[in-house]
């Protein structure tokens, strides 16, 4: 499922790309965001990532800032997809080099937002590269699903967090087996709807 959101705002020549509708209060609420707001998600956590070739629809020539996170695997994969995809500029904001336990700007309130701004670095030439090369890398190896291990993006099986999940499974409650696998993962936060998926194959 892709998302876009465009807010029109006061400069127009820089656009704030946030992944996901939790970032969205935190950012525009700042009265330090002042430019375009622009919305993406796309869960390439799971699944083929082959042939992906999903439009951005942001101009050349504008300025890109994108607020993302090194401890969830959805919104770095969406950054590491800009990377590949855009031929702009880029300065990136990670929310967990600011709070390590950030999975997300959205869980932050507004008031923060000029703490974080103290972390955004614009990407080199070769920063880009190396992002935009770890893209291709996971789309060629292309396997059922891509997760952080040791700080690094891995690409494995379905069956890779089987042990995790068997660990906190309850088949008499599946909803709480979830939230529990969920308050567990500070590694790679995933979301209910990856849990349900990989719970309901192992059922299956």
């Amino acid at each position: 499922m892709v998302s876009e959101n465009k807010i029109s705002s006061k400069n127009t020549e820089q656009v704030d790309v946030y992944f996901g509708v939790a970032a969205f209060a935190t950012l525009s609420k700042s009265e330090l965001i002042n430019n375009d707001l622009y919305e993406f998600y796309e869960d390439f956590t799971i699944g083929s990532i082959k042939d992906v070739d999903i439009p951005i629809n942001i101009d050349k020539d504008k300025t890109v800032r994108i607020w993302s996170s090194k401890n969830n695997t959805q919104e770095y994969l969406n950054f590491l997809y800009f990377c590949y995809k855009l031929p702009n500029k880029i300065s990136v904001v990670f929310a967990n080099e600011y709070n390590k336990y950030l999975s997300t700007v959205g869980a932050i309130l507004p008031d923060k937002i000029k703490e974080l701004l103290k972390y955004e670095h614009k990407l080199t030439k070769e920063e880009k590269d190396k992002y935009k090369d770890e893209w291709i890398k996971l789309t060629n190896e292309n396997s059922e699903m891509r997760l952080f291990e040791n700080g690094k993006i891995i690409s494995t099986d379905y069956d890779y967090l089987d042990e995790y999940i068997d660990k906190y499974y309850d088949d008499s409650n599946i909803n709480h087996t979830i939230a529990v696998l969920m308050a567990n993962d500070i590694d790679n936060n995933f979301s209910d709807t990856i849990y349900k998926f990989l719970i309901e194959r192992k059922q299956n």
